[in-house]
């Protein structure tokens, strides 16, 4: 099931594009992985904030905006 996600999220970003249309419709599978590979960095990544929020014991709370942790000055040294 996961190939053919990536298979049609591969389809959705290269089959109209100028420089990589014709590239896809020759190699689609090679497309496919490079999705399926970037989706698993993005995971891996994703896992290693979630990490580091979940250690500070604050987590992230929610003001009326959505964010009040986020944007806190001492925050916006560590990105």
């Amino acid at each position: 099931m996961k190939v053919e996600i990536c298979m049609v999220i591969a389809k959705v970003i290269f089959k109209d594009d100028g420089d990589w249309a014709e590239t896809f419709k020759d190699h689609p599978a090679k497309f496919s992985k490079a999705i399926q590979d970037q989706l698993g960095t993005l995971k891996k990544s994703y896992h290693e904030q979630v990490v580091k929020f979940t250690q500070t014991g604050n987590r992230v709370m929610l003001d009326a905006e959505g964010h009040a942790n986020l944007l806190c000055k001492s925050h916006l040294f560590v990105f």
